[in-house]
């Protein structure tokens, strides 16, 4: 892919730069390392024998990938305590270090990059799942804004590019109007987080109804009927609903719990886990109820009052995934999310958003007047690279919420709604 294209990007982007050894994670730990084709065959003519003999020992092909396939990787990196093979005693790739960036695979050379091509256009985001990234994208301040970066003249093969043509597509009729609608009312900052979501999950399935009765044409006067007044009767709506936090915390605690079975699962994220039960006296004999008592605490005590003051970070979160999701629309799909929804693509959000969100609230009551915005940043990024490219569990967690039909704004507001958040 060579063309030339237009670029687009978060003004969080250019800001990035790789910390390497200094970074508290590595993205060479706690996940499989798969190769390309193109790479594998690089690899596999490489000479230099120290190299070679490392490709050979540590190189396995994926005998389950047939043909050409973005999603089914075409080769693994064999893991050393589930990290990567490659991984030397000072934190660097060996690959790199001894050959150049050209011979990564297209997985290492893009993370924690997102590329899609739109058409004509190229987007460039960033993964909160890597440390840096994390910082750059949810301590601004300011609504992320895309700006133009000119024209990649680069050839872009080297990279993972998810590609979405929508022209000419029935089922992308007024696609570019209703992913600036869902953009645009999560950055509304006259409403809640909690709030946004919801009116986003009546949005998202008006748009499921009108794909199902291949009405694609009217998504132009659904995206008008959600004007202020029908927002502010959405709201009157929800409002009206009180919090449970009993509920909440209990599918959220059953979330956390299978998540641990995770053979990647890392350290930091079971600590992270541990100190949730720790201050929500989740262990031990202490009865469910009265950790219910004590989530409401940490609630109102410590998270709220820091949240309200930097609520712009779990704005950023959410609006960081939808563009590089190029949500509501599904950008990609393989054997898992073939299937999903507009609807379902929704709750899966939501679900990351209601885990992590939790998962703060317990946190906040371990560390009392301690807890700060940099654990929050570190809590975020953690579960994300846990959970958020982990699209087995997510799978599951889908299917959890389904079979305990909370797969519907009153699931939803279970889910995320305390008062604020």
């Amino acid at each position: 892919m060579s063309d030339l294209l237009e670029i687009i990007e978060p003004q969080y982007f250019s800001g990035f730069k790789c910390i390497a050894s200094d970074c508290p994670d590595s993205c060479c730990i706690g996940w499989d390392v798969v190769i390309d084709e193109e790479t594998y065959n690089k690899y596999k003519s490489c000479d230099i024998d120290i190299l070679k003999e490392s490709f050979r020992n540590n190189i396995v092909r994926n005998e389950n990938n047939i043909g050409i396939s973005n999603y089914i990787p075409y080769a693994f990196v064999k893991l050393n305590n589930n990290a990567c093979s490659f991984l030397t005693g000072e934190r660097l790739c060996f690959i790199q270090k001894n050959l150049s960036e050209s011979f990564l695979s297209q997985t290492c050379s893009t993370y924690p990059r997102v590329i899609n091509v739109v058409d004509s256009v190229l987007e460039r985001y960033l993964c909160v799942s890597c440390p840096e990234a994390a910082r750059l994208v949810l301590l601004n301040k300011d609504p992320i804004r895309l700006i133009n970066a000119g024209y990649s003249e680069k050839n872009i093969n080297n990279y993972r590019v998810n590609t979405l043509h929508t022209r000419g597509n029935d089922k992308y009729l007024f696609f570019k109007e209703s992913r600036q609608f869902c953009i645009d009312l999560m950055q509304n900052r006259m409403f809640t987080v909690w709030q946004r979501l919801l009116v986003m999950g009546e949005f998202c399935l008006a748009l499921d109804l009108i794909n199902h009765e291949d009405r694609m044409a009217d998504i132009e006067c659904v995206i008008a009927d959600f004007n202020k007044p029908f927002i502010n009767d959405l709201l009157k709506k929800f409002d009206s609903y009180d919090s449970d936090h009993t509920s909440q915390l209990q599918a959220v605690k059953i979330l956390l719990d299978y998540s641990l079975n995770d053979r990647f699962i890392s350290d930091r994220y079971r600590e992270y886990v541990n100190k949730f039960e720790q201050g929500l006296y989740l262990t031990g004999d202490y009865l469910f109820q009265n950790s219910v008592v004590e989530y409401k605490n940490a609630y109102f005590k410590y998270y709220s009052p820091l949240m309200i003051e930097h609520d712009y970070v779990f704005e950023n979160y959410i609006v960081n995934h939808m563009l590089k999701e190029i949500f509501p629309h599904v950008s990609h799909s393989n054997g898992l999310t073939a299937n999903y929804s507009i609807y379902d693509k929704y709750i899966l959000l939501v679900l990351q958003v209601a885990m992590t969100k939790s998962l703060l609230i317990g946190i906040s009551g371990y560390y009392n007047e301690k807890f700060s915005i940099e654990h929050v940043v570190n809590v975020i990024q953690v579960f994300t690279k846990n959970i958020s490219h982990n699209q087995i569990y997510l799978h599951q967690a889908l299917e959890f919420i389904k079979a305990a039909k909370m797969d519907n704004i009153e699931g939803v507001m279970t889910l995320i709604k305390n008062t604020c958040l």
